[in-house]
């Protein structure tokens, strides 16, 4: 893989982390069975408590390898702003 793909995975994955943290947290759960609400709400509420960052790592365990090849090669890596 060359440094620039590299990069640019660590910052696609991240793009998507984020944006898809957004989605989850724009829809809050609504179902009919009080069971079925009480997970989907401890699931959402997680998801909600969670940094952005962590939420990338999570969502994609292949991140903090990538990132640490990257920093093994000494490049400057894309930050993963908050939001």
């Amino acid at each position: 893989m060359t440094d620039s793909h590299l990069l640019n995975t660590i910052a696609l994955l991240k793009r998507i982390a984020k944006q898809g943290r957004r989605e989850i947290l724009f829809h809050y759960p609504d179902f009919q069975g009080e069971m079925a609400q009480f997970y989907a709400e401890q699931s959402w509420e997680g998801v909600a408590s969670t940094h952005p960052d962590d939420f990338a790592y999570e969502e994609y365990p292949i991140l903090e390898p990538l990132e640490m090849d990257a920093e093994r090669r000494g490049l400057e890596q894309p930050s993963c702003q908050s939001n």
